[in-house]
């Protein structure tokens, strides 16, 4: 490998950088064709099993991606490696991510929103069909080309059949488009992608994020509690008919969301029709990804002979006899337990607590055949909402139950002292006694508890810390090689110590050129990264060189260790102070 190749291809330029690595523009010499080459260096994980770990989510990225074919996900063209370097070719995409796209606060009219989700859903079913789960369905996974239309990039946390590297309980994902149950660590499936999916259409429409808050704690909770702001409220004249279909992407439970993502385009399909603009497709079969499997019949009974006497109606009177028993047994113990068997409570009303608003027609009277997805009937605001679709009914899906409507006016969690590991949180979700929204009788997931939220923000918050930090230390001795320390500092570091440090990297930069600096291993004190503010130190032996003006001898400037302060900052961190200890 050079700087200008990495094995056959040529490096044109380079798209993005991330955790585990660089995204190229590179050149297919050998067919004259451009290629998006991602690369990961796995010699920057300090531990072995951290490497093999990294390996193995790069492989699977590869294996996941390579089985998939449809003209809304991005081709896998070659997986290989060079000089310890792993890479891999796949299609580029002239364009740019859905994430740009909305930073700009470019709004989207519903058609071409509509559009667009409904040819991401359409990649997802072809994927989930393969049972192939994404997990990290987000704006910055989706690129858009020159005509508008999406293209699903980055399988790296996939779940693929027979996977034993990340159990199905991990905390993976993006917390903004996380579903309830891939926050809480429970055990997922291919319904996580159709809640993120939800959460895109809803900041496509509205321009907003459905759960939003100033800390990573505060949008947990929302995630796990609190319903998000309803279409109706936003400006620009949004279809009443939108608001029942992103409610059921955005459902809590998994049962009461779409079951399949074929389901979800049908009805944007049908709203399409009803609204008046082509989409150029007509609803398809649905098939539901989650339906218990029938079971074989069994084998027919050997019909007696003829001249065996039968005793079939010997047993049809003893079975009556019993009924008959068991009838009047019954009558007897209703009489004498004022209608109660005994040891039996009162019984409780089937619905408890109040019902969403739109939803009570369908909570008094369940449709048997459409289930949760009777939920896109409901008529809002004089406009007709899309049809139903036609999809089969699981034998054994249990009656998703009715939601409940989010308090008004619910504060923030509170700082409490977090747990220190992610299972200590997964432990508190599972185990919260106080949890408000549960009722005697339901059969329900406990919401975590502010405390058990704050640890999962936390656990998330480090769970990369290492490898994001470590790409930003080789950033930085790259940009000291460059002559650029100033403006890796300025680009990464707060405002405060930018300031302290531009004096001396002035006098530094008068006294010497061609700086060169070594890093040994990093070591991370996570002791105070605690809601809202997670802060970690990270210390580093280090060695600057540089080559003196005056005589052009190189002198060893600095040797002894570095320990920056880092603060996390949305998705990546922030050096908020710099102490060093020279030998």
């Amino acid at each position: 490998m050079t700087e200008q190749r990495i094995g056959k291809y040529e490096i044109i330029g380079e798209i993005g950088r991330g955790a585990m690595g660089v995204v190229y523009k590179a050149r297919d010499p050998l067919i004259d064709r451009i290629v998006a080459l991602k690369t990961i260096r796995f010699d920057m994980y300090a531990q072995p099993d951290q490497r093999d770990e990294a390996q193995k989510r790069f492989l699977r990225e590869a294996k996941s991606a390579g089985q998939l074919s449809h003209p809304h996900i991005a081709t896998i063209y070659e997986v290989g490696e060079d000089q310890g370097q792993a890479f891999i070719a796949m299609e580029y995409i002239e364009g740019r991510s859905l994430e740009a796209w909305l930073a700009d606060k470019r709004r989207w009219s519903v058609e071409e929103a509509v559009r667009f989700i409904i040819e991401v859903a359409e990649a997802l079913d072809s994927t989930h069909k393969k049972n192939i789960i994404h997990r990290d369905i987000k704006p910055g996974n989706i690129l858009v080309d020159a005509e508008g239309h999406p293209h699903l990039v980055d399988f790296g946390i996939a779940r693929i059949p027979a996977s034993t590297l990340t159990q199905t309980t991990a905390v993976l994902g993006t917390p903004f488009y996380m579903a309830p149950e891939q926050v809480a660590a429970r055990k997922i499936d291919h319904r996580v992608d159709i809640f993120a999916l939800g959460a895109i259409f809803y900041e496509m429409l509205t321009l907003e994020k459905p759960f939003t808050g100033d800390n990573l704690t505060t949008i947990i909770y929302k995630i796990m509690n609190e319903e998000p702001i309803p279409l109706r409220q936003f400006k620009g004249n949004l279809p009443a008919a939108l608001d029942p279909i992103v409610r059921k992407l955005l459902a809590k439970d998994p049962d009461a969301r779409y079951q399949s993502c074929r389901a979800l385009a049908n009805d944007l399909i049908r709203f399409a029709d009803e609204a008046g603009f082509d989409v150029g497709r007509r609803p398809q079969p649905e098939t539901s990804l989650t339906e218990t499997k029938k079971l074989k019949r069994p084998a027919e009974a050997v019909k007696p002979a003829a001249d065996t006497p039968s005793r079939k109606p010997l047993i049809i009177v003893g079975v009556a006899m019993a009924a008959v028993v068991v009838i009047a047994g019954g009558i007897l113990l209703l009489t004498r337990n004022n209608g109660r068997l005994p040891g039996q409570k009162p019984e409780s009303p089937a619905v408890s607590g109040p019902v969403e608003p739109g939803r009570q027609e369908a909570a008094a009277k369940p449709d048997p055949k459409s289930g949760a997805k009777g939920q896109a009937q409901i008529q809002a605001g004089g406009t007709t909402p899309p049809p139903a679709s036609k999809e089969e009914p699981a034998p054994a899906r249990k009656q998703a139950p009715a939601q409940k409507q989010a308090p008004t006016q619910k504060q923030a969690p509170a700082q409490i002292q977090a747990p220190a590991a992610s299972n200590a949180a997964t432990n508190a979700v599972k185990t919260d006694p106080g949890n408000p929204a549960a009722k005697p009788g339901e059969v329900k997931e406990p919401s975590p508890s502010p405390a058990a939220a704050e640890a999962l923000a936390r656990d998330i918050a480090l769970r990369t810390a290492e490898a994001d930090i470590k790409t930003l230390l080789a950033a930085y001795l790259d940009g000291l090689k460059k002559g650029k320390e100033a403006a890796f500092y300025q680009a990464n570091a707060s405002a405060a110590l930018t300031d302290r440090l531009k004096r001396n990297l002035e006098l530094m930069d008068k006294v010497y050129d061609k700086l060169e600096g070594a890093a040994g291993d990093l070591k991370l004190d996570t002791r105070s990264a605690q809601s809202p503010r997670f802060i970690v130190r990270a210390s580093f032996p280090h060695t600057i060189t540089g080559r003196t003006r005056s005589n052009w001898k190189r002198e060893t400037i600095f040797q002894g260790s570095y320990t920056w302060t880092l603060e996390k900052d949305g998705p990546r961190w922030i050096i908020s102070d710099l102490a060093f200890e020279a030998k």
